[in-house]
């Protein structure tokens, strides 16, 4: 097994290796104990100290009715649309985006008893549609959830929180041929993160730009070729060949604002639910909006 080694600390190496060898049980008795004992000299001073201090504890400053009255507006459009809604957990089982997405572990926050923070959905709802399509017969399912997401990476930007709000759906189904479940999801997709964000933000000019992670692809040249018409909004391509999170395309929806042009949303092509089932045939398109950013906007709180 490899393991990202720690240069500052390495002494620690040993340490590390002969807990990576522990049993899963071993492991979460060890650290529990651990996290007991450190828990127990947290006194009162030093609890208020960290919330102060740690960014991932820090309350969001977002308009609080706002962001749940846009919430319950866009599960309910999505389910008008066949996108089942759901509550995820806060954790889910770790390495759920390491294992599949290609994420680093280290910028999502470990757990015990084999969890993690949640820190995208759209991998949970692929662990749902592997499920389903494990337990089911029907060609295709649809899912929508909303979801606070808790990320470990450091941002630039001070503005950022750690944890931030999203809209998330997932298309997972059998393939039909000619790549057109693929193809008719991402259209359906688009369609569907179009009209929640300009329902939100009706003055903002929305221009749509797909990245093209392998442009030998059929499904990437079909809509080069066509050209597929989104009622006016502008269409662009890029060459994104040295991505591996989506295959072969990942689309972006950018927003003209008072603050400049936004990423407000991002969907595309992953093979993960055709990696945790093992069916070849299965196919996922995903997509993603900054509901919190969006709400946000649309109060003038800006980012």
């Amino acid at each position: 097994m490899e393991h990202q080694h720690l240069p500052s600390f390495p002494h620690l190496e040993p340490l590390i290796e002969e807990l990576d060898r522990l049993s899963g049980t071993a492991f979460n008795t060890v650290m529990l104990e651990v996290f007991r004992r450190r828990a127990a000299q947290n006194q009162p001073g030093r609890l208020l100290r960290q919330w102060m201090e740690n960014r991932f504890v820090r309350p969001a400053q977002s308009n609080v009715m706002a962001l749940k009255a846009l919430e319950l507006q866009w599960l309910q459009f999505a389910e008008k649309h066949a996108f089942k809604p759901v509550i995820l957990s806060p954790v889910a089982p770790l390495g759920v985006c390491s294992g599949v997405a290609a994420v680093h572990q280290n910028n999502v926050v470990s757990s015990l008893r084999g969890t993690e923070v949640v820190s995208d959905a759209t991998n949970v709802l692929a662990l749902l549609a592997a499920d389903f399509f494990k337990n089911g017969s029907s060609p295709e399912t649809h899912y929508a959830t909303t979801h606070r997401h808790l990320r470990a990476q450091a941002f630039d930007n001070p503005a950022f929180s750690a944890h931030f709000s999203a809209f998330c759906m997932l298309s997972a189904g059998k393939d039909t041929g000619s790549h057109m479940f693929e193809y008719e999801q991402l259209i359906r997709h688009i369609h569907i993160n179009r009209r929640l964000i300009t329902s939100a933000l009706p003055n903002a000019r929305l221009r749509l730009h797909w990245f093209v992670t392998n442009t030998n692809h059929p499904l990437a040249q079909r809509f080069i070729d066509e050209k597929t018409s989104f009622d006016g909004m502008a269409v662009s391509f890029s060459d994104k060949t040295n991505f591996a999170y989506y295959h072969p395309l990942q689309f972006k929806l950018y927003a003209e604002t008072p603050m400049g042009e936004l990423d407000l949303a991002d969907g595309g092509v992953v093979s993960w639910v055709q990696q945790l089932t093992g069916n070849q045939k299965l196919r996922t398109v995903i997509s993603g909006i900054g509901l919190e950013l969006v709400a946000n906007l649309q109060n003038g709180q800006g980012i």
